[in-house]
């Protein structure tokens, strides 16, 4: 006896199956999208970008662009010749002006080595020229480390500077050395101004000024010849 199953599959429409089958793939490349998505940019094939190059001169315009920049009036050559002028203008200022001092070299006098001495620092001399000053100091020497210098006023004390010297010789008898310093000429010092100094020396912790007897050294500004 021959028994018959009978199957329960429905039959399917090719057309349908097609349909599902297309469904699927697009699943599966959204998936792959999606899954492609999280990854890094660089495993993505990307379609190559054709660039296109082109030149001035296709469109019918000048390679080169020159622009002229056109020289400052107030250029090097100028700055030279007013630096030289100016330079000159103050050396002629300069010879127009002089500084005398107002008091006689304390060396010329007889008491000099006796306020040497006495007071351990004194003023020897001074000369004065179209730029500067330059004095000598003596000093006793009481010790090796020793700092000389003057401090100068040009406004009757109401600032000062201080300006150091250094160190000149040993005098014969051991006993005294000198010192030298410079004080430049001020640029903006007028005729019938005044420069005021007074000497000091630092030594061993002590400090002795030579105001030339109180009343400090004086230079007026004359008017040059």
């Amino acid at each position: 006896m021959t028994t018959q199953v009978q199957s329960n599959k429905v039959p399917i429409d090719p057309r349908s199956l097609s349909a599902i089958m297309t469904q699927t793939n697009i699943h599966k490349h959204e998936g792959l999208h999606i899954m492609m998505n999280g990854l890094r940019n660089d495993h993505i094939p990307r379609k190559s970008i054709k660039k296109k190059v082109s030149f001035a001169d296709a469109a019918g315009l000048a390679l080169v662009n020159v622009k002229t920049i056109p020289c400052h009036p107030f250029c090097r050559k100028d700055q030279v010749n007013f630096a030289v002028g100016l330079r000159a203008k103050r050396r002629t200022e300069r010879k127009e002006r002089k500084l005398s001092p107002a008091f006689v070299d304390p060396l010329r006098l007889g008491s000099f080595m006796e306020r040497v001495l006495k007071e351990n620092v004194c003023l020897a001399n001074i000369s004065c020229n179209e730029s500067s000053v330059t004095g000598v100091v003596w000093v006793t020497n009481i010790d090796f480390v020793k700092e000389v210098g003057v401090r100068v006023t040009i406004n009757d004390w109401n600032s000062y500077r201080d300006v150091w010297g250094y160190f000149l010789c040993s005098n014969q008898d051991k006993k005294t050395e000198q010192f030298e310093f410079r004080i430049a000429f001020p640029m903006h010092f007028q005729v019938g101004s005044k420069m005021k100094f007074a000497v000091r020396y630092s030594v061993a912790g002590s400090e002795y000024w030579d105001n030339n007897i109180g009343r400090n050294y004086e230079l007026k500004c004359l008017k040059g010849i």
